[in-house]
């Protein structure tokens, strides 16, 4: 705690006998010696800013009912904050009633990155609190929240690996047989080797291309930018995304290419610090306070740790395929729409005034400050352990989104709703589902995200089997896909309980407003990609002769196009609809992982605000038929998940029932 204010002799110390609770201090700034216009002074733990004229001078008002230490300091974009201590005695200095002049000497910081550096481990738990070299051991909840989110975990996510390597580390020998070979490959976040099955399709395999390390794996010493994914070890692989990444941050230039490529420029220092406790280089991190003088964090303030701007760096990815060159007539630039989430954003309704920090980053109103400054403390409150700051200033560090049901993002994403009518001796089921709550696109980022609307409905609480309307499309997901050109005679994948979808071919192809291209003009309607679709029926298989002749129940119906589904989570043909941005490979193969994809075939994913109504056909029911819609969110292709070992997982975002 500071020192009792000195006394002081005006007529309200004498009448109330209370000391005064603020006082006017002359502060200069020096800029490596030299005066420092232009340059913001402030007190910690009180609010006002002031900034300095052209001699490098202003004059402030200390709030000496401040907790902690009356720091004075300066701060700029392009010097480390740094202040002093004002004490008691230093209040009788000066002329008159302001004290002072006070100086507080700042230095330039080199703007060149130092390759040497070795990024700082944020640590692990159980916490390793005497080791102050570590992130955790000052932020101790903040790194809670990062160890639990997708920001951890973007290096060593199995998935990304997969499809970085070609591969498929879920699989063992004996089920890797009739997709490719088991050979041996590199172990994520090692050097070693290791046996796995690798997919038969070359072309599959992205080892070396650098894109997928310089947003997945941005923590990797030496050069960054452009390296291998396999590059990625101890803690860069181990914490992907993590704090002395990030807060190494000094700009942001969404003009350059996604992650530490250029869109978001690393600055590690180079200055030897002028103690040993403070590490090998002098500490430099950026953040989004311009209070933090402590030397250990050797802090420049940057607003955009603020603003969507520093999330687009990475969540913003328009470029050129890996997997080879796309149709020029289609796309003019030979770029596609990878991940857009930023631009979505930033033509939506919450821009500018709701950045993405506001939904993925609440705030943490049981936070004191960023330091785990106890909220009883007595000491310690100052240059060391920071500030006070106002409930709700703190923001969390879980980045919620789609992977983190405990956010409840999801839930408030979106709504369906349904309204019943009879015509035509029929029950139509009109379903409205909207985007009522994010600030962008829903799905969005990972193109293998999709939204699945599923309609069902019951007559007397047994299954009423849907007679029309519109469906989920084929990329959903199915055993066997087949038209009306080929033979439906014999199914020999099927199974006893598999299920049969028959859909027709409307020859009109559905508009929409979409992004980019899909919705400004740029596409026709057939350019966007949603051919007309509607539901013949679906049927239930009861025997499979070995010929692989099926039983049916009801009997197969004709139509366009029929899809073997054989679990609950294969739905292509069934009654529904669909939002996804659907990517496409060189060969035509739609819904793939966006590494391998040539063109983007459609985007219906819904904006901020809007609504998308399908319609659903059923049998009319004596006793009142019950109506379903389910909304769920899925994170990967049925099909590539089947082929690959990964685990689909449905997300209920909404559900809707209505009685007849």
């Amino acid at each position: 705690m500071p020192d009792s204010p000195a006394d002081d002799s005006s007529d309200e110390t004498a009448d109330t006998g209370v000391g005064p609770t603020s006082r006017e201090l002359r502060v200069q700034v020096l800029l490596d010696g030299e005066p420092a216009p232009d340059t913001t002074v402030l007190q910690g733990g009180a609010d006002g800013r002031w900034t300095t004229d052209a001699n490098g001078e202003v004059t402030i008002t200390v709030d000496l009912t401040v907790i902690g230490d009356i720091e004075v300091m300066a701060s700029r974009s392009d010097a480390r904050i740094q202040g002093l201590i004002v004490h008691d005695s230093d209040y009788n200095t000066g002329e008159g009633d302001t004290a002072g002049p006070f100086v507080v000497s700042i230095s330039r910081f080199d703007t060149s990155d130092n390759p040497e550096y070795t990024f700082l481990d944020p640590g692990d738990v159980p916490w390793e609190e005497s080791n102050t070299t570590m992130c955790m051991h000052c932020h101790r909840t903040l790194h809670e929240e990062w160890t639990l989110s997708p920001h951890r975990t973007s290096a060593s996510n199995a998935v990304v690996q997969d499809v970085y390597q070609g591969t498929a580390f879920a699989l063992d020998a004996e089920d890797c047989a009739e997709l490719g070979e088991w050979a041996s490959v590199q172990t994520p976040g090692a050097t070693t080797q290791e046996d796995a099955c690798v997919v038969a399709d070359d072309a599959r395999s992205q080892a070396g291309f650098g894109g997928c390390a310089d947003c997945h794996a941005p923590g990797i010493d030496g050069v960054v930018g452009g390296r291998d994914l396999l590059d990625a070890t101890g803690f860069a692989y181990d914490d992907g995304v993590h704090c002395d990444v990030c807060h190494r941050v000094e700009a942001v230039d969404l003009s350059q290419a996604p992650g530490v490529a250029g869109a978001l420029h690393l600055l590690r220092p180079t200055e030897v610090p002028n103690s040993s406790a403070l590490g090998e280089w002098s500490p430099l991190t950026f953040g989004p306070w311009d209070d933090v003088p402590n030397p250990k964090m050797g802090a420049v303030q940057r607003s955009f740790y603020h603003e969507a701007e520093l999330c687009g760096g990475c969540h913003q990815d328009v470029s050129a395929p890996a997997a080879g060159p796309v149709d020029t007539t289609r796309w003019p630039d030979g770029r596609l729409p990878i991940h857009t989430t930023y631009g979505e954003w930033e033509e939506g309704p919450m821009s500018p005034s709701s950045p993405c920090q506001t939904c993925h980053m609440p705030p943490n109103p049981e936070m004191t400050n960023s330091a785990d400054l106890p909220a009883d403390a007595t000491s310690g409150i100052g240059v060391t352990g920071g500030w006070f700051r106002d409930p709700g200033s703190v923001r969390a560090h879980t980045f919620y989104g789609p992977r983190q049901p405990e956010g409840g993002m999801l839930e408030l994403a979106a709504t369906v709703s349904v309204a019943l009518a009879e015509t035509d001796g029929e029950l139509v089921a009109t379903v409205e589902t909207k985007n009522v709550a994010a600030g962008h696109r829903i799905p969005t980022g990972e193109p293998m995200r999709a939204l699945l609307l599923e309609v069902s409905a019951t007559c007397d609480g047994a299954p009423l089997a849907a007679i029309g309307g519109d469906v989920i499309p084929a990329w959903a997901g199915a055993v066997e896909a087949r038209t009306s050109d080929e033979s439906w005679a014999a199914w020999t994948t099927a199974s006893p309980g598999d299920r049969i979808a028959v859909t027709t071919d409307t020859g009109v192809a559905v508009d929409y407003d979409g992004y980019g291209p899909f919705g400004d003009g740029t596409f026709t309607a057939d350019e966007k990609g949603l051919g007309g679709a509607e539901l013949v029926g679906v049927v239930t298989i009861t025997d499979v002769a070995a010929d692989g002749t099926l039983t049916t129940d009801p009997p197969l119906p004709a139509g366009d196009n029929a899809y073997l589904l054989s679990d609950d989570q294969a739905l292509a043909g069934t009654p529904g609809w669909a939002f996804a941005r659907v990517t496409a490979d060189a060969d035509g193969a739609m819904y793939v992982p966006h590494a391998f994809a040539t063109d983007i075939v459609s985007d219906n994913r819904l904006a901020p605000q809007e609504a998308w109504v399908s319609s659903h056909r059923f049998p009319t029911c004596a006793s009142g038929a019950v109506v379903t819609a389910t909304l769920v969110h899925r994170n990967y292709p049925w099909g590539e998940a089947r082929l690959r070992g990964w685990t689909v997982t449905d997300q209920v975002m909404d559900t809707e029932t209505a009685w007849q």
